[in-house]
């Protein structure tokens, strides 16, 4: 149990750590109505993460479904076999919630690597060219905006499924899977709140602070959040794989 709500928070943190969505971030709160803007931004990725998650359970759900109606149709140990299966396919227990966790691992360390070779102005650049094509609309646009956004990153899609899939295997009742997933929200949002979290605690200064943190998050930090998420996608490959091992 302990290891599962381990996995959940580091994948949490993890599809979280995004330096671009932390630029745009900072210079949205730079603008007018930024924090509306800003907090637009988090809505949407949020909302993102939302939909993923419905789609999933919505997913798991009608295959356990379909599978119980085939079930009904076999006899004997055929039909015990399958019986077994529909009940792992519904609570998310069965090898493609390791196959999702393997795949996330492959995808963190592919991302690791491309971090390592990214140079660090062209991911301040993006931001700024990211955040002055939102400048002229909305906080209800920006929202919109966000969520396309989200959806075009295919780490977001893989990690978060990862992450509701290890929700829907802990043995545990509705309540707890839904308290797990709103922190699953809040942990995965957290570069985007606190900048906004800031500019309420320190509204004189924040903009020189953020921009000096923008500076350190694509700089020092970035190499110390590197290697610890190779560390992460090793763990979690070693996590998938030996998951899998219980079904050979």
């Amino acid at each position: 149990m302990i290891e599962r709500w381990l996995t959940i928070v580091l994948l949490a943190l993890t599809v979280g750590f995004l330096p671009l969505q932390f630029g745009v971030t900072v210079f949205l709160l730079g603008q007018d109505d930024g924090t509306k803007k800003a907090s637009g931004l988090v809505g949407g990725v949020a909302l993102f993460r939302v939909l993923v998650a419905a789609v999933f359970v919505v997913f798991f759900a009608g295959a356990a479904a379909a599978m119980g109606d085939l079930v009904t149709d076999i006899a004997g140990t055929v039909q015990s076999a399958v019986a077994q299966i529909g009940t792992d396919i519904s609570s998310g227990r069965h090898g493609l919630v390791n196959l999702f966790l393997i795949a996330a691992a492959i995808l963190l360390l592919y991302y690791t690597g491309r971090r390592l070779r990214s140079v660090n102005s062209k991911s301040n650049s993006a931001a700024k060219g990211i955040s002055n094509r939102v400048a002229g609309i909305g906080a209800g646009s920006v929202l919109v905006f966000s969520v396309v956004w989200a959806a075009g990153g295919m780490n977001q899609w893989i990690l978060t499924i990862a992450g509701v899939s290890q929700l829907m295997a802990m043995p545990v009742q509705p309540p707890t899977k839904v308290f797990g997933f709103g922190l699953f929200l809040l942990l995965s949002s957290l570069m985007l709140l606190l900048p906004i979290l800031f500019v309420f605690i320190r509204p004189e200064s924040a903009r020189t602070h953020l921009e000096a943190a923008d500076r350190w998050v694509n700089g020092a930090l970035r190499h110390v959040i590197t290697l610890s998420l190779s560390l992460i996608g090793i763990y979690f490959l070693w996590i998938g794989a030996l998951g899998l091992t219980r079904f050979f």
